[in-house]
């Protein structure tokens, strides 16, 4: 994820002034944080380590709590800067060529049309059916709706938390691996 923001959407002019341009760094950096955290809970498992399976919770838990957290307060920073920015660059696509590259190249990599979908391109050209030709390349009437299948993975986390600290309770009572 890092790497595809650093690579396309901080480029858009309009976007650079809301985001910070380490941004990126600061996901790649979580990134490498959370595939410390997990081998510290795969070797707790395969060691039986019931200390390592303990400090793999307590972090998961901390994650999520901080995530949580940041989570509220970007909503509340940043609401009413970002609700109308995908329709401000719509509207500036054909006068700004920095923003039209920066909406094609976002177009192109994440192989969607619009902010929700196609639809959005309404009032692109006083003919009002065509959308940009980025659009064309691989017609996605619905990009925005693959958006939300990655909200089930907090059941995941929840469900890796149950199992570690069942797992953890296994081993402090000593049961004996088959």
């Amino acid at each position: 994820m890092g790497v595809v923001a650093d690579r396309t959407v901080t480029k858009i002019p309009a976007i650079q002034e809301l985001a910070n341009t380490t941004s990126p760094i600061v996901i790649i950096v979580v990134g490498a944080v959370i595939f410390l955290i997990t081998s510290i809970g795969c070797c707790g498992v395969w060691k039986d380590n019931y200390c390592m399976v303990t400090t793999f919770v307590v972090l998961l838990l901390i994650i999520i709590i901080i995530e949580t957290v940041i989570l509220a307060i970007s909503v509340y920073v940043w609401k009413g800067k970002l609700e109308d920015l995908p329709e401000k660059m719509m509207q500036d696509y054909t006068s700004n060529p920095d923003i039209q590259k920066g909406l094609d190249d976002i177009q192109e990599e994440l192989k969607c049309c619009g902010a929700v979908n196609a639809s959005d391109w309404v009032f692109f050209k006083s003919d009002k059916i065509s959308v940009p030709d980025s659009c064309c390349k691989n017609v996605s009437p619905n990009c925005g709706a693959g958006a939300l299948k990655n909200a089930n993975k907090i059941y995941i986390v929840i469900l890796g938390i149950v199992f570690s600290c069942t797992l953890m309770a296994g081993i402090c009572r000593g049961y004996e691996v088959m």
